[in-house]
């Protein structure tokens, strides 16, 4: 019987999710084979199919709005000593009037994702026959978006 771990989307909630699979992984000693996460999720289970809990806390615990947003939707200030956040709307107005269909600018997001998961990663997932399915939702076409390593299994020679 396979066991699966699911990593639901939820942007920065994915931190709480990724605690989770953290203390199933390196305290429980929990193995799966099968990861899959949707979102934010889908951004997790390619550290998590290889074990890289540590690089993925570490990428989790330092991103900020600058890391993610070329031109951030949202507005982070102290107010009494606690976090507030409110929405920017003129940056959100730019990014409608220039045809984008996000509520913010993620370019930085995309180079973030490219630098932290990488071809070898890819390649190493492939070699030891875990699976991997994420789930996106493409804002472009309207449509949920389904990806699995399953299908390059068995096709490539190392």
């Amino acid at each position: 019987m396979k066991k699966a771990l699911v990593i639901s989307g939820g942007g920065s909630k994915g931190a709480f999710a990724g605690g989770v699979a953290q203390y199933l992984m390196k305290t429980k000693k929990k193995e799966y084979d099968m990861f899959l996460g949707t979102s934010t999720g889908s951004l997790m289970v390619s550290h998590l199919a290889l074990g890289m809990v540590d690089e993925l806390k570490e990428l989790y615990t330092s991103v900020n709005q600058k890391a993610i947003f070329s031109n951030s939707p949202f507005k982070v200030k102290s107010v009494h000593g606690e976090k507030v956040i409110s929405v920017r709307h003129t940056n959100t107005l730019w990014n409608f009037i220039n045809g984008r269909k996000t509520f913010g600018e993620s370019k930085n997001l995309r180079k973030l994702i490219r630098k932290n998961i990488t071809e070898e990663m890819f390649f190493n997932i492939i070699k030891n026959e875990t699976e991997v399915v994420v789930t996106v939702s493409n804002l472009s076409t309207n449509k949920i978006e389904y990806k699995t390593d399953n299908y390059y299994q068995g096709h490539f020679t190392y």
